[in-house]
């Protein structure tokens, strides 16, 4: 009996051992070892304005020693205080300067904060620590460090930190700098850069219309010289002009050097016809224009600025009150230049040219001419071809026929009168439902050259319109096809 209560005493001991544990491991319930008191404060997740003063909380946790722990909160206490400023800052001046664009906000932000962690160095030293909180777990220390700084001490921390981005003087300086040394592309990308920063700051709002006014200035000081051969020189569709277009830019007697400059041609047609160059030591520029896609005696062309960085920067300001202004100078930078004429003709579009018109109507059989001659005759005539007018052919030697078939057809009907050329649209109506008040029309417009037996260059299209009857709803379909031909057209697509 003895023995058994020996060896019920030891069990005993063994499990309040294995329950209690040692004083320096962490509880199973995730309680900490120890605390700095008793119960936790009410301030732990404070932050923002307190009357008046701003109060941030720092954590650090799993510090081995109390006094590390301290400074690590200390220091992240402050860190949340300038994380104030960030957030005061970027609302104000996002809301005064800059579009709400993804890109424009993250750097904005990224700026702010490169400035306030400087001032967080030199400012917020003003801050101290009122309160301080501790818990001792088995991995260390989790330290909370109730941070305050007042009011005034903080928004004069914004304030310094607004003047930094708000930066004009040294802007202007640069902005000037730049264009007196000819590179005016950079310049006026400086110069917007300070008419926005002069929106951030109340005290510097009435600065804006001088530094647009100073923009305004270097655009007319830019004296554009056009070498005489650029200008209303001849060309053709196939080989472009034969001289290229060439400028040279002066601003108060220097080169303007190193400064984007874009040609566009009015007239033309995609992106190709938007070209981009630099000017050299010399402020020169010259654009090559090897093709050219619409014929005519008097066409324009532009070459000016390429400033995308100054109209970036303009962009961005969203104050209504400014928002003209800014607009005013965007549509001044752009039409900055000189404008070029130049003539473009298509010696193949002189030989004397057919347009035969095909129209297959279903339960109709085939007819030629019609709404759609009319229509494509007057679009190509604007586009410089010879149209003649020609005997009216046989619809059946034109529907369901190879190219070749076609060729040998028209050059038979049409070379005896000096006809080299011709343009075939067939218009073909079918799927005709059974109230036959819906057609689909299937259109092509085929360029022939009859004196090379080739094709030229061919467009497809098709349209499903209803009408009172199948021949109306064929003449329905067909005009939508029509007018996508006739946009082609007038693209330089033939």
């Amino acid at each position: 009996m003895r023995f058994k209560l020996i060896i019920l005493l030891a069990v005993i001991v063994s499990f309040g051992l294995l329950f209690c544990g040692g004083g320096d491991k962490k509880a199973d319930d995730g309680k900490p070892i120890k605390s700095s008191e008793a119960k936790q404060p009410s301030w732990l997740n404070a932050s923002g304005l307190d009357g008046d003063k701003y109060v941030a909380v720092g954590i650090a946790e799993g510090i081995p020693t109390e006094a590390e722990a301290k400074t690590q909160a200390e220091s992240k206490g402050l860190a949340a205080l300038a994380r104030i400023c960030v957030s005061n800052i970027t609302a104000q001046v996002e809301k005064a300067t800059t579009t709400t664009e993804k890109d424009s906000v993250e750097e904005r932000s990224s700026q702010m904060e490169e400035v306030i962690n400087v001032e967080t160095d030199a400012k917020l030293k003003g801050a101290s620590t009122e309160h301080t909180y501790w818990e001792q777990y088995a991995d260390g220390y989790k330290y909370y460090a109730y941070v305050t700084i007042s009011k005034k001490a903080l928004e004069d921390v914004m304030y310094a930190a607004k003047r930094a981005l708000a930066e004009v003087d040294g802007l202007i300086k640069e902005a000037e700098e730049l264009c007196n040394s000819g590179k005016i592309g950079e310049g006026v990308v400086k110069y917007s850069e300070a008419a926005r920063n002069a929106l951030i700051l109340q005290e510097n709002v009435t600065r804006f219309p001088k530094i647009m006014d100073q923009i305004s200035s270097v655009l007319k000081s830019i004296d554009w010289k056009l070498d005489p051969k650029s200008d209303n020189q001849k060309g053709t569709l196939k080989n472009g002009l034969s001289y290229p277009i060439k400028v040279q830019l002066t601003y108060k007697g220097n080169s303007v050097i190193d400064t984007p400059i874009k040609l566009f041609l009015y007239e033309q047609k995609g992106s190709q016809y938007d070209k981009e160059g630099v000017t050299n030591g010399s402020g020169e520029v010259e654009f090559n224009v090897k093709r050219i896609t619409v014929p005519g005696e008097r066409l324009k062309a532009k070459v000016s600025l390429n400033v995308k960085g100054a109209l970036d920067q303009l962009r961005r300001i969203k104050t209504p009150a400014y928002r003209a202004a800014a607009t005013q100078l965007e549509e001044a930078l752009e039409k900055n230049g000189r404008d070029v004429v130049y003539g473009a003709d298509s010696p193949e579009r002189k030989l004397k040219t057919a347009l035969v018109t095909v129209e297959v109507i279903p339960g109709s059989g085939s007819s030629v001419g019609g709404r759609s001659d009319t229509v494509l005759r007057t679009a190509l005539q604007e586009n410089g071809f010879n149209l003649v007018t020609v005997a009216k052919l046989d619809a059946n030697q034109l529907v369901d026929k190879s190219d070749s078939q076609r060729i040998a057809y028209l050059k038979k009907e049409l070379q005896s009168n000096g006809i080299k050329r011709a343009f075939v649209a067939i218009f073909v109506g079918n799927d005709a439902d059974k109230g036959k008040t819906r057609v689909k029309v299937v259109g092509d417009l085929l360029y022939y050259d009859l004196e090379n037996d080739t094709l030229i260059t061919s467009k497809t299209g098709d349209k499903r319109k209803s009408g009172s009857n199948t021949r109306d709803a064929f003449n329905n379909s067909m005009n939508d096809v029509v007018d996508d031909l006739v946009k082609d057209i007038k693209k330089g697509m033939f």
